[in-house]
C-alpha cells in the first residue's frame, strides 16, 4: 500500500512539472524610478543664506546688548509686523547702520569707529545723537536769555571745524540731534579699514563763556551716544548666483553631517512632495524662514523670522487670468498644447509681484543695521 501511494505522488509531481512548464512566469513590468528630490545639503544652508543676505559672516550681539530705541523705533515705523517694508528710510536710505561710542572718549568727546562700513555703500546723511542733562542752577543764572549754544566739532588733518550748533532752553535735558550733511563724505572714505571719529559737544554763553554740560556716555543703556549713517547700495544689482553661493555637488552633500538644529529647520518648511506638486494648478504656498532654527537669533532683533511664500503647482492650457500669465505665457501654452514643436515647455508658475523685506541686526562689529532687501517675499504668483 505504501509503495503505490509513492508511486501515485510521483506521478502527480511529474504531471505538475510538465504543465508549469508549458507556461511562462508572469511578466514583471519595470517599476518607475522614484520622483527626484532635492539635494539636502542642511549643513551649509546658513551659510548659503548669508551671503543670499548679502554677509560675509554672522553678527555678533554682547552679552545684555541691548539695540538703541532710536533704531528700534525707526524699524517699527518702516517695517510691519511681519517685517514688510513700508516705504524708503530718511533721507531714502536702505541701509542705516548705528555706530556705537567706543573707549577713549573723554567728559565732552565721543569717539566711535566705523568698522563695518561696507565697500559699495553710499553715504548720504550722517547724524551725531547725544543726550545731555539739565544745567546746574548755578549756571542757569549766568544766562541773560534762559538760552545757550551748543556746538559739535571735529578734528581733521590738525584743523577744528565746527559741524552745527544749536540754541537751547536753560532748563531742557534730552536728545540733541546734529545732521553731518557737510562731513558725510569724509566717512564714507577708507572702506574696508577701520576709521575712528571724533566729535567734540561745547556748551557756552552767547558771550561765548564755557558752560559745564553733563552728556551722557557709553555704549549701553537707553541713552547712549550714537553716530548714524543713512546709506544706500551703489550698485542695485544685489543678486547672488548658485556659482557664487558655492552650492555643495551630491557627492558632498550626502557625506556632510547633517546638524540636529538644520534638520529641524528644513522639516519645519513641511514642502509638498513632487507627486502633489505636479497634481496642483499654480498657486502660492507658504515657505517660513524662521531664523531661531538656522541659529541667528542671538543677533537679528527683527522680524524673528518671515513668510517669504513659493510658488508651485502646473501652468496648464488654457491659461485663466487668475494665474496671472503673460503675453508670452499664453502663446507658449498654446504652443505646447499643439504638440507640433516638441521642444516647447510648458510655461512655469514663478513669482509675479514681490514686496521688499526690512531686517534689523548686529553686525559683525556689535553695530546695529536696519537693512532693506528688495524682492525677498512673493506676494503673487503666476504662469510666465
Amino acid at each position: 500500500m505504501g509503495l503505490n501511494m509513492f508511486f501515485v505522488e510521483l506521478v502527480l509531481l511529474t504531471a505538475g512539472l510538465a504543465h508549469a512548464a508549458t507556461f511562462p512566469p508572469p511578466l514583471e513590468l519595470p517599476r518607475p524610478p522614484p520622483p527626484s528630490r532635492p539635494v539636502q545639503d542642511q549643513r551649509h544652508a546658513p551659510e548659503h543664506l548669508l551671503k543670499a543676505f548679502g554677509l560675509s559672516q554672522p553678527g555678533v550681539r554682547g552679552w545684555h546688548a541691548e539695540p538703541p530705541q532710536y533704531m528700534l523705533d525707526l524699524y517699527h515705523r518702516l517695517a510691519d509686523a511681519s517685517g514688510l517694508t513700508r516705504g524708503p528710510g530718511p533721507y531714502g536710505a536702505t541701509i542705516i547702520r548705528a555706530f556705537a561710542e567706543r573707549e577713549g572718549s573723554g567728559a565732552s568727546t565721543f569717539l566711535f569707529s566705523l568698522a563695518g562700513l561696507e565697500e559699495g555703500e553710499e553715504v548720504l546723511e550722517a547724524e551725531f545723537h547725544f543726550y545731555h542733562s539739565r544745567l546746574p542752577k548755578a549756571q542757569r543764572r549766568l544766562l541773560d536769555d534762559n538760552t545757550y549754544l551748543v556746538e559739535v566739532e571735529t578734528t581733521k588733518a590738525d584743523q577744528r571745524r565746527v559741524l552745527g550748533s544749536q540754541h537751547v532752553a536753560a532748563h531742557s535735558a534730552g536728545w540733541r540731534v546734529f545732521k553731518l550733511g557737510s562731513v558725510a563724505g569724509d566717512l564714507q572714505e577708507g572702506h574696508g579699514h577701520p576709521r575712528l571719529v571724533a566729535f567734540e559737544v561745547r556748551a557756552m554763553t552767547s558771550e561765548g563763556q564755557m558752560l559745564p554740560l553733563g552728556l551722557h556716555h557709553g555704549a549701553r543703556g537707553s541713552r547712549q551716544p550714537l553716530l548714524v549713517l543713512f546709506n544706500r547700495q551703489a550698485s542695485t544689482n544685489d543678486t547672488r548666483d548658485a556659482a557664487e553661493l558655492e552650492i555643495s555637488s551630491p557627492e558632498e552633500a550626502a557625506e556632510e553631517e547633517v546638524s540636529p538644529r538644520a534638520r529641524r529647520s528644513t522639516e519645519a518648511v513641511g514642502a509638498p512632495s513632487p507627486a502633489d506638486t505636479l497634481a496642483l494648478p499654480c498657486q502660492r504656498q507658504d515657505m517660513h524662514v524662521d531664523f531661531e532654527s538656522i541659529g541667528w537669533s542671538s543677533w537679528i532683533v527683527a522680524p524673528e523670522g518671515y513668510n517669504a511664500f513659493q510658488c508651485i503647482g502646473k501652468c496648464r492650457f488654457p491659461l485663466g487670468q487668475n494665474l496671472n500669465p503673460t503675453n508670452h505665457a499664453t502663446v507658449q501654452s498654446i504652443m505646447h498644447r499643439a504638440g507640433t514643436f516638441p521642444s516647447v515647455a510648458e510655461p512655469c508658475c514663478v513669482p509675479s509681484a514681490y514686496a521688499n523685506l526690512s531686517l534689523l541686526f548686529y553686525d559683525a562689529e556689535e553695530n546695529v543695521v536696519l537693512k532693506q532687501y528688495d524682492k525677498m517675499v512673493a506676494l503673487q504668483c503666476g504662469c510666465h
